[in-house]
């Protein structure tokens, strides 16, 4: 299957997002150690927050979502999304980032099964890879 595909019916199904279809026309992506960066179609940023290996620092949630707060605010995108690989009934995790959040509507955590993280992952070192190729 397409990567563009897999990774626009992750975003769409995994993540809930309804933006048209001409948004995801132009998706960039770019990693540094602690995350994979994706913005969709100038509008829509996305942080895979990278999965330590002895578990998420839980005190890295608010830097993640303040990184992911002043990019979205620079540059005008519409909402920011942030992805952890926990598990799904991460109650500790979401309260740490609904205090970060402070009531900002335009940003939402999204926890997914580790292996669906590192596949994700895969898909969008795939996509840069082509892209460099």
């Amino acid at each position: 299957m397409d990567p563009n595909h897999q990774l626009k019916t992750f975003i769409r199904s995994t993540l809930g997002c309804n933006c048209p279809d001409p948004v995801f026309e132009h998706i960039d992506i770019n990693s540094d150690d602690s995350l994979t960066r994706i913005v969709v179609g100038g509008r829509l940023l996305i942080h895979l927050a990278r999965p330590n290996p002895n578990a998420l620092d839980d005190r890295s949630i608010p830097d993640h979502v303040q990184r992911g707060k002043t990019e979205r605010d620079d540059k005008a995108y519409n909402r920011f999304r942030l992805v952890l690989a926990a598990s799904a009934s991460d109650a500790a995790r979401r309260e740490l980032f609904e205090l970060a959040r402070d009531g900002d509507d335009k940003l939402h955590l999204h926890i997914i099964a580790r292996d669906e993280h590192e596949r994700i992952l895969s898909i969008c070192q795939n996509m840069v890879s082509r892209a460099n190729a």
